[in-house]
């Protein structure tokens, strides 16, 4: 195997993100790339003749790629269409991200797996303004959707690198883990969520005139926590022993319950989470590996934290869209911001996370998220912490993500939500193609006692060749059809003890 240094992978990716743009360009579907009859004859040609030039040096071959992009964009539309697309998968195959490789590119230089360590990057090729490609790292190699058509341009047939349209508002920040990272290998990933309190008067709203959204003069509105809490950081705490006990891999919270102790933008606010750790070490217990803190509200901002077992900080996120109560008619008071930064969290042939707050999940039909994680860059779970006084519009956009194959793992405040009876939380499980909700809380909120509350979830990720198998085996009652447990001071319980 050659070796290819950083600068020479950015130009094969360059050139590659200029075909892709050739595909955008000409109006062309997948499907129709891939019927083309001209496309099947076209790629034997091509693939000849890449292989005959893949011989030579690193900069012999991105010499030869560019003067063969040079030729090809004097093409037809429909001919220059087919030989993008042949050249685009062709490249594709000969990626890994193995440090060797049989007649292969390798991509450790641009992205280190090898290391042990988190790997942090955004995109692969430099040329993103001026192609409006963002090529990223894609690491579900066995994942497709049913619908083929739900796949953005020709993402379908990608395998090692996905690709989405920039247009100059939306940047992605991806966070690869290394096999060493996590509690465990397997293809079950155990999801846990906190809902932290039933405190029904966590949250005051300062509501004034004259916020500006979209050019629209309107009532602003910003929450605030009415105290810091110590106990609030105290349930924090016993939830992540509680979980720990159950090898929980991913523990979330709800939104806007973060203090600024949880504030991830200044590293050494995050110094209670890893002093959690050392006392849980202490017992023999690991916090999980990913850990999505409540979001903190702060000067027009409401971003979550998101840390490691050990309290690193993995990333921000966010929230960008704001939610309107139309009730007392105001709305959310965040600062709108011009380029929109999406993280996705990687488990190479596991599963890719992205944490959409709130509001910014319900309003996708509008802000067209979807079409940029799940559609385009192939997230197959998206965590939504939430603080909502309601549940209905949660779970009707559940479905709407079931042609994307994406689970969905919403979490809402027990205390947020008014009505007594009520479903906190829900779940999609993309791969069975069934839905659970956190089981309906019957408890009294106004005399709760939990000193520890968490719902733990277990989600399968599966190749398309399971996926029938699986429901077979859910038929028979092999696999528990319901994964959902609800842990309360470390004991799982049912609705009935609730009430005792």
């Amino acid at each position: 195997m050659i070796t290819y240094e950083r600068e020479e992978l950015v130009a094969v990716f360059n050139v590659m993100a200029s075909f892709l743009a050739m595909i955008r360009e000409s109006g062309f579907t997948q499907e129709q790339l891939f019927i083309a009859s001209e496309r099947m004859v076209l790629e034997r040609t091509y693939s000849n003749y890449l292989k005959s030039l893949f011989t030579r040096t690193p900069s012999g071959f991105i010499r030869g790629l560019r003067i063969m992009l040079k030729d090809v964009s004097g093409e037809e539309k429909a001919r220059r269409a087919c030989i993008a697309y042949v050249v685009s998968l062709w490249l594709d195959k000969h990626f890994t991200y193995n440090s060797s490789g049989k007649n292969k590119i390798s991509l450790t230089p641009l992205v280190p797996l090898g290391s042990g360590k988190q790997v942090e990057i955004g995109h692969l090729n430099s040329n993103f303004r001026s192609t409006g490609i963002w090529i990223n790292p894609k690491f579900l190699k066995n994942r497709k959707i049913t619908n083929r058509a739900a796949w953005m341009g020709i993402n379908c047939d990608l395998i090692n690198v996905a690709y989405c349209v920039w247009d100059g508002t939306r940047n992605v920040k991806n966070i690869i883990f290394s096999g060493t990272d996590l509690i465990t290998r397997s293809k079950k990933s155990v999801v846990a969520f906190a809902p932290l309190t039933a405190n029904e008067k966590m949250i005051d709203v300062d509501i004034f005139d004259g916020f500006v959204y979209g050019g629209m003069k309107c009532k602003g509105g910003k929450p605030k926590l009415k105290t810091d809490m110590p106990e609030l950081l105290n349930r924090i705490e016993a939830d992540l022993i509680s979980v720990s006990k159950r090898g929980t891999e991913i523990l979330f919270m709800p939104e806007m319950l973060g203090t600024k102790e949880l504030c991830g933008k200044n590293d050494n606010n995050i110094a209670f989470i890893r002093q959690a750790s050392i006392r849980a070490a202490a017992d023999g217990l690991k916090f999980p590996s990913i850990i999505i803190l409540p979001s903190f509200w702060d000067k027009g901002s409401n971003s979550a934290t998101i840390v490691s077992s050990v309290g690193k900080v993995l990333g921000v996120q966010e929230k960008y869209v704001p939610f309107a109560y139309f009730k007392d008619e105001w709305i959310e008071a965040l600062k709108e911001k011009k380029i929109k930064e999406m993280l996705i969290i990687h488990i190479p042939n596991k599963e890719s996370i992205s944490v959409i707050i709130c509001s910014a999940y319900l309003k996708d039909f509008t802000d067209n998220w979807s079409d940029v994680l799940c559609r385009s860059l192939g997230v197959n779970h998206i965590i939504v912490p939430s603080y909502s006084f309601g549940e209905d519009a949660f779970i009707k956009m559940l479905s709407h993500f079931r042609t994307t194959g994406t689970s969905i793992s919403w979490g809402n405040c027990c205390g947020a939500n008014k009505s007594r009876i009520k479903k906190i939380g829900g779940h999609l499980i993309a791969e069975l193609d069934e839905v659970d909700f956190y089981k309906t809380c019957m408890c009294d909120k106004e005399n709760c006692k939990a000193k520890s509350c968490v719902f733990i979830e277990t989600v399968n990720f599966l190749s398309d060749d399971k996926k029938k198998a699986n429901k077979k085996a859910v038929q028979k009652g092999k696999i528990q059809k319901h994964s959902i447990k609800h842990i309360v001071n470390n004991k799982v319980i049912n609705e009935d003890e609730l009430n005792r």
